[in-house]
């Protein structure tokens, strides 16, 4: 899903979310989107104008999955994000989990990365940069 048509962050989660649900990653949406936001309430992911990590553990997903999308979003933080990562993980799954998102945030934080990344419009190419970081 490289681009999003979402007006604000939140409903942009809900698209991905949704995706991932129809892709049969993920079993309860409703309940996904919840345990997220909750999460997202605590201590936002949006780290500045480019990019947002979210992330979260969910009883309704059963193995780690990430989702990538490109938007443009004009919401109530006034925060545009260009690039929105989010990655769902099962409950129990905590190393894993917690190496993929030291490596994608390591990734994102490198600058010469994310412009890289951010001028790619092919899905398979994003797709391929993330497999490799």
């Amino acid at each position: 899903m490289p681009k999003l048509n979402a007006s604000t962050y939140f409903d942009a989660l809900e698209l991905m979310v949704a995706n991932m649900a129809d892709h049969g990653y993920v079993s309860s949406p409703s309940s996904c989107l919840d345990d997220l936001l909750s999460r997202e309430k605590k201590i936002t992911s949006c780290h500045d104008d480019r990019f947002a990590l979210p992330h979260c553990k969910s009883s309704s997903c059963k193995r780690l999955i990430t989702s990538i999308a490109r938007c443009s979003l004009d919401d109530d933080s006034s925060r545009k994000q260009k690039l929105i990562v989010l990655t769902i993980s099962p409950l129990g799954e905590t190393g894993l989990y917690l190496r993929h998102l030291s490596s994608l945030a390591t990734f994102l934080f490198q600058e010469a990365d994310l412009d890289s990344l951010l001028r790619l419009d092919d899905a398979d190419q994003i797709r391929d940069v993330f497999l490799t970081c």
